[in-house]
C-alpha cells in the first residue's frame, strides 16, 4: 500500500490500523525519510513492508527489463535486506505466453519495457519446457545472496555474542560491517553498476 496514495484517497477516513501490509514501488524506498515512514507504521501496526516493481520504476532503479543490466534483478535482495523488507511483489512472471511471439514481440503493451513480465520464456516452439531468462536466473543469484547474508549476520552476531558482545553491539557491529560493503553497490533503492565496485 502506497501510504500517500490511501491518505489522499481516504482522506479524513485514513486509519492505517486498517492496512498491515504496505507494498510501493521501490523508488518510494529511495528516500531515508519515507523508508522511516514505512518502517513507523510498520511498527505500528504489526504489519509487513513489501516493495514491487512492474513497468515502473526504470534506471537508475533495480528492473527487470531486458535492457536492464543484471546486476540489477540480482542487488534487489541485497536491498530487501538492507531495509529489513520481508517481501517482494513482481507483477508477473510468465505473460510472455499471451504475446503473440515473445521471441520478437518483446512488449506485452505499448509503452511497455521491454521483457516486462518475461521471467520464462515459452518452450512450445521447441518441444520443450520453458525457459529461464537471464534475469531470472540473476534474480536468483540475488536470492542466494540474501540467504548468505542472513546467515553470516546469524553467525556474526552469535560469535560476537560468545566473545561477551552484546545484542545491540553485536547488532551494530554488523550492520556497520555490511553496510561499508552495501555502500559500494546501493545508494537508497538505485545501484551502482560500476563492476570495479562490486570486485
Amino acid at each position: 500500500t502506497n501510504i500517500d496514495a490511501m491518505k489522499d484517497y481516504y482522506g479524513d477516513s485514513w486509519n492505517a490500523n486498517n492496512v498491515n501490509a504496505y507494498c510501493p514501488t521501490i523508488d518510494f524506498y529511495d528516500d531515508s525519510i519515507k523508508r522511516e515512514e514505512y518502517s513507523d507504521f510498520i511498527n505500528q501496526n504489526n504489519g509487513e513492508q513489501w516493495f514491487y516493481t512492474c513497468n515502473q520504476p526504470q534506471f537508475p532503479y533495480p528492473s527487470h527489463f531486458t535492457e536492464s543490466r543484471l546486476v540489477g534483478n540480482r542487488v534487489l535482495r541485497w536491498m530487501q535486506f538492507k531495509y529489513g523488507i520481508e517481501g517482494y511483489l513482481f507483477w508477473g512472471v510468465n505473460y510472455c505466453g499471451y504475446a503473440r511471439n515473445p521471441y520478437i514481440e518483446t512488449k506485452l503493451w505499448d509503452g511497455n519495457p521491454n521483457g516486462d513480465g518475461y521471467f520464462f520464456y515459452s518452450g512450445k516452439a521447441y518441444d520443450s519446457l520453458p525457459f529461464p531468462t537471464l534475469k531470472l536466473l540473476a534474480f536468483s543469484d540475488g536470492q542466494d545472496d540474501m540467504d548468505m547474508l542472513y546467515l553470516f549476520k546469524d553467525t556474526y552476531i552469535k560469535t560476537a555474542i560468545e566473545y561477551g558482545y552484546t545484542l545491540k553491539i553485536a547488532e551494530e557491529m554488523f550492520y556497520s560491517l555490511f553496510n561499508e560493503m552495501a555502500d559500494r553497490i546501493i545508494d537508497g533503492t538505485t545501484y551502482n553498476f560500476d563492476y570495479n565496485a562490486l570486485a
